[in-house]
């Protein structure tokens, strides 16, 4: 029986990872038994959010089609579901001495937030569930039976660096672009001291931009449209504000200003099943390495991405330039740097990073799925645009 221990479970890396596991053990579920920590949302169990994961999506990363309640249901024996804040200290001691009972083969720790804003509420955010966070369900497990630990890290804890960046690279004098990735750093030293203390084996997996589906169905699925496709989401605002609607692109929409970027530089996006997959496929695997970057095998070019989603906005007069500017011609550069700007703006105009994968001919995924290509990353933001950029809620 191979038990697993997982935080995190309802977010976009967190389901499909479920649903990896499952589909890996389909013939075989009996075999297998998933704990999940987590909480309720919206009135909605955790248990309930779970199971309207597996209906709405779940299932069709697993089968490839809709199957029958009963199916749904034999997965769904195989969860165990423990309630709990990760920000609250305290754990339940009831849960805790029923943990203390379970030998545990893996405890994954995915939960965490993702934002990329500079501000106060923000840095105190992304401190207490990426940070505290960590160091509470740490502590709460100490002494669970646990064979082997694992967290989902960044791969932009490298900080504010350029060129080629290994698996195991960490910054000696680290500089950040915003508190996520200061916080990310922080919150996987915390990780990996505590198993280097407690003699614990340990993987750390770094994931670059994290997108919505590109191998399992339904392509382009993603219970929350954020990173870059809140960069699109500004523009599709725009228009909505404009009074030019928001599913009619015929009419163009004139916005002159300067979006800066590097015209060499690019994104690494890796979409979240085949994150999903990479993680499972190298947890299971024996490996001695302990750092992992997952990401793509190469970047997209802030050129080609940036004039794909505006031209399917149909946003036009924008130009681009390698700097920021200094003073604004217009509302519309002003509102542009004061909203998305300010965020965007570190990751387009810097050097080129390329990160390596010191694992990659060591997984069994297909050579062809590996890569997300320009032609994988207009249909992302098509399905973002058909969906309105309107967030999965229920779960």
């Amino acid at each position: 029986m191979t038990r697993y221990l997982i935080t995190g479970a309802t977010g976009i890396l967190g389901t499909n990872f479920i649903c990896e596991i499952i589909k890996q053990n389909i013939n075989s579920l009996e075999k297998i038994e998933i704990y999940i920590i987590g909480r309720s949302k919206n009135s909605i169990s955790l248990e309930h959010r779970l199971k309207l994961s597996l209906e709405k999506n779940g299932q069709y990363y697993i089968f490839g089609k809709k199957v029958l309640d009963s199916v749904l249901s034999n997965i769904l024996n195989r969860f165990h579901f423990i309630n709990h804040e990760l920000s609250n200290e305290k754990f339940n001691q009831d849960i805790l001495k029923k943990l203390f009972k379970i030998n545990f083969h893996h405890f994954f720790h995915i939960a965490a937030l993702t934002d990329l804003r500079n501000n106060k509420k923000s840095s105190e955010n992304l401190s207490l569930i990426n940070v505290i966070g960590t160091q509470n369900i740490l502590k709460a497990l100490k002494d669970v039976d646990i064979k082997q630990f694992h967290f989902i890290s960044s791969a932009y804890v490298c900080g504010n660096n350029f060129g080629e960046i290994f698996d195991d690279y960490i910054p000696s004098k680290p500089s950040f672009r915003n508190n996520y990735e200061k916080s990310k750093l922080k919150s996987e030293t915390i990780f990996t001291n505590h198993c280097k203390t407690n003699n614990k084996s340990f993987k750390v997996y770094r994931p670059s931009i994290i997108s919505g589906r590109t191998i399992e169905k339904p392509l382009g699925f993603t219970s929350k449209f954020d990173v870059f496709y809140s960069w699109a989401n500004f523009w599709f605002k725009l228009r909505v504000s404009s009074g030019l609607g928001d599913n009619d692109f015929t009419k163009p929409l004139s916005v002159p200003i300067r979006i800066c970027l590097n015209p060499k530089s690019g994104l690494n996006i890796i979409s979240c099943d085949l994150a999903a997959k990479m993680i499972y496929q190298i947890s299971e695997s024996d490996t001695s390495q302990s750092y992992f970057n997952i990401v793509n095998d190469e970047n997209l070019n802030h050129i080609d991405h940036v004039t794909y989603m505006l031209e399917k906005l149909n946003i036009i007069d924008y130009s681009f330039t390698e700097t920021i500017p200094q003073s604004f011609n217009n509302n519309y550069e002003d509102l542009y740097y004061k909203i998305i700007g300010d965020v965007f703006s570190p990751y387009m105009s810097q050097d080129v990073i390329n990160f390596k994968k010191l694992h990659k001919n060591n997984l069994k995924i297909e050579t062809n799925t590996q890569t997300l290509n320009l032609n994988d990353f207009k249909m992302l933001i098509n399905f973002a645009i058909k969906s309105k950029f309107k967030s999965v809620q229920e779960y």
